[in-house]
């Protein structure tokens, strides 16, 4: 299964909605994984896109967000399972203007 780990974003782009696509060893399914990283706290504030939000909302059951903080002293990491939404309070912050 470690042959399989695919760093989707690297390997086709941001678009895909998600970072890496691993796997869930324990149920042996696929995990798709999408890495937000800060040197700040924990809860520092991240910008997320609305494909990463409606990628979480789609694949609930094989989603996980990491949250890597203090990444330059001490890195650690939580993981937010499921539904973005589930999890954090979002706040539109760009639109696209289009005519």
């Amino acid at each position: 299964m470690a042959r399989e780990i695919e760093w989707t974003s690297q390997k086709l782009g941001d678009g895909a909605g998600y970072d890496i696509r691993s796997f869930d060893a324990q149920h042996e399914e696929e995990l798709f994984i999408e890495v937000k990283t800060t040197d700040s706290s924990k809860y520092q504030p991240f910008m997320i896109s609305d494909n990463e939000v409606t990628f979480s909302e789609i694949t609930r059951d094989k989603y996980a967000l990491y949250r890597v903080f203090d990444f330059r002293h001490k890195a650690r990491l939580f993981a937010l399972e499921g539904n973005i939404h589930d999890h954090v309070n979002l706040q539109p912050e760009l639109y696209r203007a289009s005519f």
